[in-house]
């Protein structure tokens, strides 16, 4: 009989120690998923500003290409 019951304690403390351990792992889980979150939205955020830049740099290569035409009808004026 006290067999029985130690064996029924040992057995009840494994499974408290795998609950806990359970616990443990979805609270890890939970962790990896925010961070996952984070780095998609920091991902996001980059994307967006590599956009930005791109058109920026569209805008600019614009203006150039529009300074250099004036320079040349300029030029071609004078001769």
């Amino acid at each position: 009989m006290r067999d029985a019951q130690e064996e029924m304690r040992d057995a009840l403390e494994e499974m408290r120690d795998a609950q806990e351990e359970m616990r443990d792992a979805q609270e890890e889980m939970r962790d990896a998923q925010e961070e996952m979150r984070d780095a998609q939205e920091e991902m996001s955020d980059a994307q967006e500003e590599m956009r930005d830049a791109q058109e920026e740099l569209k805008d600019a290569q614009e203006e150039m290409r529009d300074a250099q035409e004036r320079m040349c009808r300029n030029k071609w004026k004078r001769c």
